[in-house]
């Protein structure tokens, strides 16, 4: 058994958009050398949002998604299912939702103490890597790498097919190297005192 801190929904790579504020337009976070970013920072619970904000989510749903979306609350923005049975009664609220959305569970120090740890058997995960979280609930993978191109930083920190990094020791140079690119504007630079975590991510080898 593994513990971790619970399940989000997130968008597949190639259904996973970011904005642009200068055209008012949407396109798909490109890839890296084929390589596409597959951590948490991907779309989460969007389109269970888009029914929530349309005022469209069905009532006997409200209380469990506003129980999932509490943790920001705690400045964390990581907004965590607890159980396999709560992520899946949303995963199935439309048929376009699972096609467009997977399953992946998230362990780390902090997120498992907040949360107070669930475990899942080892069987039903298939780890992907460790992405680096910060306040804000942003990945600091997805926006220097993916979002800025900066790829200089994959000569000392390459990433796996997943786009995350193998294991938590490679956050310290990571982190290092990031806060070198704010410095000159790159990135957007990391205030000081500002935690920075390492992110086990697993995706569910049952989606259903």
């Amino acid at each position: 058994m593994e513990i971790i801190a619970g399940y989000m929904m997130v968008r597949k790579p190639f259904y996973n958009f970011m904005s642009s504020y200068r055209t008012n337009t949407e396109f798909v976070l490109e890839p890296v050398d084929s390589i596409y970013y597959q951590g948490f920072q991907r779309m989460e619970w969007y389109d269970v949002d888009t029914y929530f904000l349309e005022k469209r989510l069905p009532e006997k749903f409200m209380a469990k998604y506003e129980e999932i979306i509490k943790s920001e609350y705690f400045n964390l923005f990581v907004d965590l299912a607890r159980t396999e049975e709560d992520v899946f009664l949303f995963m199935n609220l439309d048929e376009e939702i699972p096609v467009k959305n997977e399953v992946i569970v998230l362990s780390s120090p902090t997120l498992n103490a907040i949360y107070s740890g669930v475990f899942v058997s080892e069987d039903l995960v298939e780890w992907l890597g460790y992405d680096i979280w910060t306040l804000g609930g942003w990945s600091l993978i997805r926006h220097a790498i993916f979002e800025n191109r900066q790829l200089c930083l994959l000569e000392n920190n390459p990433v796996n097919e997943f786009g995350l990094f193998d294991t938590s020791e490679s956050m310290a140079q990571f982190v290092q190297e990031y806060n070198a690119l704010g410095s000159s504007d790159k990135v957007d630079p990391l205030i000081d005192g500002m935690p920075v975590e390492a992110i086990r991510v697993g995706r569910l080898t049952i989606q259903s």
